[in-house]
């Protein structure tokens, strides 16, 4: 029966048929592709995905595969609040270097007896509002990073106790990692914060013998 409607659909097709059943072992056409084995050229990632599905759901199993998805996810929260904390602090260091660059040229022209630029009281007034909201957006960012780290800490602590070692390893080196880069950003911060600090105490300290001077 099989054989008579593959030989009518092939007929219609102008295609000569002539009889398999009498000519080919119906086992013939069977054993081939009961017994077919995979290529050894095979792609591993496929012949990795056939194992993971033949193994056994246990509930150790399932721990171990949300606890590697929980790493994922913490590694990923903490990669991305890394470069936007790191961003911030470039952003605000931009900010911090043409303030200084200003008060550096108005304690320049002070000490020198030098006429300021009308302009140039107001350009320093603008640079100090934008230098204080973008420390704001590093401040918060800050806050934020210090929760992540907590949760990363948890997420390593977790998955040591579940029996994810490897886990564990990946969150500890990817968190130190985190943490040198935002050290190293933020010395960086803090050594233009201390500049355009003690430039501003030098301006406030010539600007009364400049008046005096001038009075006299």
């Amino acid at each position: 029966m099989f054989f008579s409607r593959i030989s009518t659909i092939l007929g219609k097709k102008n295609v000569t048929f002539f009889n398999v059943k009498r000519c080919l072992p119906l086992y013939a056409l069977i054993v081939p592709i009961a017994h077919c084995k995979l290529p050894k050229e095979y792609d591993e990632k496929e012949r990795k995905r056939i194992e993971h599905f033949d193994r056994p759901q246990t509930h150790e199993y399932l721990i171990h595969q949300a606890c590697h998805a929980s790493v994922n996810s913490a590694s990923e929260l903490l990669m991305q609040t890394t470069f936007a904390l790191l961003d911030a602090g470039q952003e605000y260091r931009k900010a911090l270097s043409h303030m200084r660059s200003l008060l550096n040229d108005s304690l320049q022209r002070t000490i020198n007896g030098l006429a300021q630029p009308d302009d140039l009281e107001d350009m320093i007034l603008e640079a100090r509002s934008t230098t204080e909201e973008l420390k704001k957006s590093v401040m918060n960012l800050q806050s934020l990073m210090k929760y992540v780290e907590n949760l990363v800490e948890i997420t390593a602590e977790t998955a040591f106790i579940a029996g994810t070692e490897y886990g564990c390893n990946t969150m500890s080196d990817r968190l130190h990692s985190a943490q040198r880069e935002i050290t190293e950003d933020s010395r960086k911060t803090t050594d233009l914060e201390r500049e355009c600090l003690r430039l501003h105490a030098e301006l406030i300290s010539y600007s009364p013998q400049q008046t005096n001077s001038k009075e006299e």
